[in-house]
């Protein structure tokens, strides 16, 4: 005799498969990330965009560099999401200092 599956059992069936499939998405994603990460493209993309943040040409950017391009960024995003704000400066610095591998005060290509 067939028993019914009850609808808990059913939604269990159903939350255990989309989770399944949220982590094959997720893997998906990832492996794309990567490989755009590792592109040619990409590589020129950080380059133009580091030489456009460089105001001064040093070939480094400091925390002034890097705080006046998020302003420029969030100059556009608010056209998009007029409710974004802008992280302080202070917020700014203690970023270029947790990712400023040599301790200089500044960011090198």
């Amino acid at each position: 005799m067939d028993e019914w599956a009850s609808p808990e059992q059913l939604a269990s069936e159903a939350f255990r498969a989309g989770q399944v499939r949220a982590l094959e998405l997720k893997k998906k994603a990832k492996s794309a990330l990567t490989s755009f990460t590792q592109s040619e493209r990409f590589k020129k993309l950080c380059r133009k965009t580091f030489d456009e943040v460089d105001f001064d040409h040093s070939n480094c950017v400091d925390t002034k560099e890097v705080y006046c391009a998020v302003l420029l960024l969030y100059l556009k995003l608010v056209k998009i999401v007029n409710t974004a704000k802008p992280p302080s400066k202070h917020v700014i610095e203690r970023l270029v200092h947790e990712v400023d591998i040599d301790k200089t005060g500044v960011l090198n290509y």
